[in-house]
């Protein structure tokens, strides 16, 4: 795997380790204890801890809490009388390309929390790597894109239900308006962009860069499968998911087919 593909695939291990299950809950009840949140930063190359980032956990309207990581690379968080809904975490330093991973939080994400649990501490434990600009340009350069990169990009994953990439599937990206907002790429395992490939590869992989700041519809298609949105915005249709697009930030989240 070269530097292309951990910048596109190894973007984020987003773990989910440890949430407190000492008093069982659904997202769907009220009141609900807070949940404390835990980010460890790292550069997407050399896994070094990065010090100083901000990251900011926050619902589509309103932030929740912000907080600079350490010299461990590590910054944490709580979220008070957490509801269901959609998320985004945004990490942001100078110097890197600012991610932007859509979620979501509802019963079958807080069961996930706690069947993943692995340690005995309360909180949840997201582990992120971000890529510096410079290394983010090379990819702008594989598409002819301006590499000042004022506008915003998306990346998704497209994936089966045991986390393989999924060859063949095709994808838009769509404004509130339901026209192309720009062309998508679908970057390889090795990082590498056929400008001439119109699916898909092997590695499941769709981006569009430079487009501008707001709502986006995302819309895949892949034969004979139903895609679900897995860690991104809730979605009442499958194979299509509507996530914000910052200025000069990645939004990222994947599908799961089946």
């Amino acid at each position: 795997m070269n530097l292309y593909s951990k910048l596109l695939i190894m973007g984020a291990v987003c773990c989910l380790c440890a949430c407190d299950v000492s008093q069982p809950a659904t997202a769907s009840e009220q009141p609900h204890a807070d949940i404390a949140l835990r980010y460890s930063i790292s550069h997407v190359l050399t896994g070094a801890a990065i010090v100083g980032a901000k990251v900011c956990y926050q619902l589509p309207k309103d932030t929740i809490a912000c907080a600079t990581t350490d010299e461990n690379g590590v910054a944490e968080t709580s979220w008070p009388n957490p509801k269901p809904g959609d998320t985004l975490v945004t990490i942001s330093k100078e110097g890197y390309l600012t991610d932007a991973w859509t979620g979501r939080y509802d019963d079958d994400v807080l069961k996930r929390w706690q069947q993943e649990q692995t340690t005995d501490d309360d909180f949840v434990h997201f582990q992120y790597t971000i890529p510096p600009v410079s290394l983010f340009s090379v990819l702008l350069g594989m598409v002819g894109a301006d590499k000042n990169h004022s506008g915003g990009h998306v990346f998704f994953w497209v994936k089966d239900e045991q986390g393989k990439g999924i060859n063949g599937v095709e994808a838009e990206v769509l404004s509130d308006e339901g026209a192309s907002v720009g062309p998508v790429y679908y970057p390889t395992a090795t990082g590498t962009i056929d400008l001439k490939q119109t699916s898909s590869t092997a590695a499941g992989l769709l981006t569009a860069v430079n487009i501008p700041a707001g709502d986006v519809t995302v819309k895949v298609k892949a034969a004979g499968l139903t895609c679900t949105p897995l860690e991104t915005y809730h979605s009442d249709a499958p194979n299509a998911v509507t996530v914000p697009v910052l200025a000069a930030a990645m939004t990222k989240g994947s599908f799961v087919c089946k």
